[in-house]
């Protein structure tokens, strides 16, 4: 359920390089502590997503069910896990239900 160390470490690694070499060391700490405070907040929502929890507030029951459609309704929409604005660019953002069950849905590998 949680993105790997070997996955997390590397890439934290060239994306803070990548801003020291444009905008110096100091920016790059910046950015490399945003970049895991996005982390967490994303693992966060997406363990919440997965437990028998119910949040508390509005906005965090909508983003459990929001993401929750992606497993037990269709796995071509609902990408968003802490939030749905990429899934409105690439235009996998859709109402409840757009198209039924996907057959496949439950046999994710």
């Amino acid at each position: 359920m949680f993105l790997p160390i070997w996955f997390l470490v590397p890439n934290l690694a060239i994306a803070t390089a990548l801003v020291a070499l444009a905008f110096g060391a100091g920016p790059s700490a910046s950015s490399l502590f945003g970049m895991m405070l996005a982390i967490l907040h994303y693992e966060w929502v997406h363990y919440v997503a997965h437990i028998p929890y119910s949040p508390r507030t509005r906005v965090g029951r909508w983003i459990k069910q929001y993401h929750l459609r992606h497993h037990f309704i269709s796995e071509k929409h609902w990408f968003g896990v802490s939030n749905p604005t990429l899934d409105g660019v690439f235009g996998t953002f859709h109402g409840p239900d757009p198209t039924g069950k996907s057959a496949t849905v439950r046999k994710l590998y």
